[in-house]
């Protein structure tokens, strides 16, 4: 998404184009069957005693389900901005590499929401969230975006550097 590559597993035996492997494949899968056979039990008996069939649970659920749909098309347009940015500050050799210099300049001079996401979500809180962040230059080269930012450093490892 973006010409972005949030992470990268192309290291790792048996992976498919990086975007997944046999070992982490397996992890989730022994990690799902282990959450129903043990927590969900308590999960739905829990959920039982709390009388679904009110009007408080109903409102309650469909809050929380708008918040993390907010939350989702919030943060896909944060890093939108953010890929806008790091692609126009480091003149990166990307796709469309004119509209996104163009959009960039638009958002720089704007003072609504988009101009706010790019001035408080700065490059440091983006890479803090998403350390793995690779961006795809149009000769297919991938950069990890923190090697693009001098100075600032995750507080992850990478696995493969572990």
């Amino acid at each position: 998404m973006f010409g972005i590559k949030w992470w990268d597993y192309s290291e790792y035996l048996v992976n498919i184009q990086g975007r997944t492997c046999l070992f982490f494949a397996v992890s989730w899968g022994v990690l799902a069957i282990a959450l129903i056979k043990y927590v969900n039990p308590y999960v739905d008996k829990w959920i039982e005693k709390m009388q679904p069939k009110k009007n408080g649970f109903k409102i309650g659920v469909g809050l929380l389900v708008a918040f993390f749909c907010l939350d989702a098309v919030l943060t896909a347009y944060t890093l939108k901005v953010f890929y806008y940015r790091i692609a126009t500050e480091k003149n990166l050799n990307i796709n469309n590499k004119t509209q996104v210099q163009e959009k960039y300049a638009q958002i720089e001079k704007s003072d609504d929401l988009t101009g706010l996401i790019n001035n408080y979500y700065d490059n440091e809180k983006i890479l803090i969230n998403y350390p793995n962040m690779i961006i795809e230059e149009e000769n297919k080269n991938q950069i990890y975006v923190e090697s693009l930012l001098n100075g600032v450093k995750s507080y992850y490892y990478r696995l493969g550097d572990l």
